[in-house]
């Protein structure tokens, strides 16, 4: 195979260098592709985990991994795939993580299908299509703040009742209904969106 040079790798956009590793298994490419998001994924790693050293050890794993998988799937957006892969692997670390496990309350729907993502929600699993990500973020872009935040931080962060209710200065019974609300609307939202 002949030599790859810096340049053609800093200035050939994503499409081909993506097609390019997956012809030639050439770990340069890879490893271009990968850098020109660096700071995007450990940015999106320092937003759910929230401190450098874990966030540091999600990149490398992720290094890894869509290493690995960038050859198995077809990636026609690189950078809307990977950031999904990094949402989906910061938000299974969490759950495997957490510290003290919630009674999921009847709308489960949301464990299951979502969680928070810049602002946003998006699936746990990563099964669920880009098309589906992208209607959740809407949703979630949608709702007032406080219940925004509520879910957020019951979801995604963990926090108790007390815990949000402190951060934010309000009463738990505000909380609870902040959190049964912001759930309603986003499921109203998103059953919605399936029907159109």
């Amino acid at each position: 195979m002949a030599a790859i040079s810096k340049e053609y790798l800093e200035s050939t956009p994503d499409a081909y260098l993506v097609m390019e590793y997956k012809n030639s298994g050439d770990l340069r490419v890879f490893s271009m592709l990968f850098l020109r998001y660096y700071h995007l994924l450990f940015g999106v790693c320092m937003k759910y985990l929230g401190n450098t050293e874990d966030s540091k050890d999600a990149v490398m794993d992720l290094f890894e991994k869509i290493s690995v998988d960038l050859k198995k799937h077809d990636v026609h957006h690189f950078r809307s795939w990977i950031y999904v892969l990094t949402r989906n692997h910061c938000l299974m670390k969490l759950r495997k993580d957490k510290s003290h496990p919630e009674k999921a309350t009847d709308d489960e729907f949301i464990l299951h299908y979502s969680m928070e993502s810049a602002q946003n929600w998006h699936p746990v699993n990563e099964t669920t299509s880009e098309e589906e990500l992208e209607m959740l973020e809407k949703c979630m872009g949608k709702l007032p703040g406080a219940q925004q935040e509520c879910i957020r931080q019951f979801y995604l962060k963990k926090q108790s009742y007390s815990q949000i209710a402190d951060k934010l200065n309000i009463e738990i019974k505000k909380v609870k209904s902040y959190l049964q609300n912001g759930k309603r609307n986003l499921k109203i939202c998103i059953e919605k969106a399936f029907k159109n």
